[in-house]
């Protein structure tokens, strides 16, 4: 969702609706809630891969080494910029 919805609000509101309509059904636990975005990041690394395997059968030209690089840093700082709690120390100097 996260490369489809743009508005943080939007995919926020989205996000929270699907979760309330999934656990009508079926309960998540905490542990799997903490997990969601890190199996989302570990989805488009699936994504990736299939497009890497697929590629003599599905010529793409824009699946090359920096579309690679560019993709992944992307990911990764996304990722990292939302779940990744940072702790700022003061410099006691």
């Amino acid at each position: 969702m996260n490369s489809t919805e743009k508005v943080e609000a939007e995919r926020t509101e989205k996000l929270n609706n699907f979760l309330t309509g999934y656990e009508s059904v079926i309960t998540i636990t905490d542990e799997e809630k903490r997990l969601l975005p890190l199996l989302g990041v570990s989805m488009y690394f699936f994504y990736l891969g299939i497009q890497a395997q697929r590629f003599d059968n599905w010529l793409n030209v824009f699946f090359n080494k920096t579309y690679l690089k560019r993709f992944i840093n992307l990911l990764v700082k996304k990722y990292f910029d939302e779940n990744v709690v940072t702790t700022k120390t003061v410099n006691p100097s």
